[in-house]
């Protein structure tokens, strides 16, 4: 209903769902199309079908505007967490350990930088540092609708909520990917190319 003005194209595991024909997520009929409903129901994954819903870059602030404004408050956009791996944690380790600001040359080799005293040290505290939160950055495209407001204090500035989409997951809470497709084009007759 928010997005019938806004041409776009739904696709993911549940795209071509006979649920999402009926309830008007998509024109495309499983049945009438001969769509093999193996396709949506697969014993080898243990996550639930996704609806994502690509819309042209430059409509996908105005989508996502639109769904805070449907649900002032109980609407955000998701996290990423990125997390420190093994090139990321060496030199984030190399620089506690040493003191050293800055960015570190690009080419150099990190493990010659580190002076032989604390090699053992470095090396404890990057293996560590893997898999550990580096930063947090905004879903490209990932939003929670709440059914109340979720706490103040997981909400952060622009409307970003401090979960990621595993977090999400666990909480059962509704996820939506409003996806912009850089990539693909609209003709005049606003069909995709």
């Amino acid at each position: 209903e928010l997005t019938k003005d806004i041409p776009h194209i739904t696709r993911g595991s549940a795209g071509s769902s006979l649920v999402c024909y009926l309830l008007g997520i998509t024109d495309v009929d499983p049945v009438k199309e001969r769509i093999p409903l193996a396709r949506f129901l697969n014993p080898h994954r243990d996550d639930l079908p996704d609806i994502d819903i690509d819309f042209p870059y430059y409509y996908h602030k105005e989508v996502m505007e639109r769904i805070y404004k449907r649900w002032p408050g109980k609407s955000a956009r998701l996290s990423n967490y990125v997390r420190y791996r093994e090139r990321t944690a060496k030199k984030e380790s190399f620089k506690r350990i040493t003191g050293h600001v800055g960015k570190i040359p690009a080419g150099k080799d990190i493990e010659k930088l580190v002076p032989k005293d604390k090699r053992a040290e470095w090396l404890k505290l990057a293996n560590k540092l893997v898999g550990k939160k580096r930063c947090i950055s905004k879903h490209p495209g990932g939003i929670v609708v709440f059914d109340r407001a979720p706490a103040a204090s997981l909400i952060r500035q622009d409307n970003q909520i401090l979960l990621d989409k595993y977090e999400c997951e666990d909480l059962a809470l509704l996820k939506i990917d409003v996806l912009d497709r850089k990539s693909t084009r609209l003709n005049s007759s606003h069909e995709w190319i």
